[in-house]
């Protein structure tokens, strides 16, 4: 998603690492504008899918990209589309952010249920 952001607004092909890399380093502001943009997508997503499950638990994160972007979430972008949401902005602000980083998470849980089977 990432890459295809980039590519639609800068008219060019960068990898997501690429463009992570450019944004971090502060060299492409391409590559600011795209991250920001992908990060306003993912939170007013996550932020309407919490709305629909009420995850008082948590929302947990997983894989490379979940990993990469995780610097990010604190950023403005992120955090004012996930926490705008009129009257339940309060609300919004009780569900944690979890990112998972054991690789082997689904495995080891695949694993549980086939011991207990």
């Amino acid at each position: 998603g990432l890459a295809a952001l980039y590519a639609a607004t800068e008219g060019a092909a960068r990898s997501g690492a690429e463009i992570l890399v450019g944004h971090s380093a502060g060299t492409d502001p391409g590559a600011t504008r795209a991250v920001q943009h992908f990060m306003r997508l993912l939170g007013c997503a996550m932020g309407d899918l919490a709305l629909c499950f009420l995850p008082f638990g948590g929302l947990y994160l997983c894989g490379g990209m979940s990993r990469a972007i995780s610097p990010f979430m604190g950023d403005a972008a992120f955090q004012t589309a996930f926490l705008s949401k009129g009257r339940f902005a309060g609300l919004m602000a009780q569900f944690p952010l979890i990112q998972i980083t054991d690789d082997f998470a689904a495995l080891t849980g695949c694993a549980r249920i086939i011991e207990a089977g």
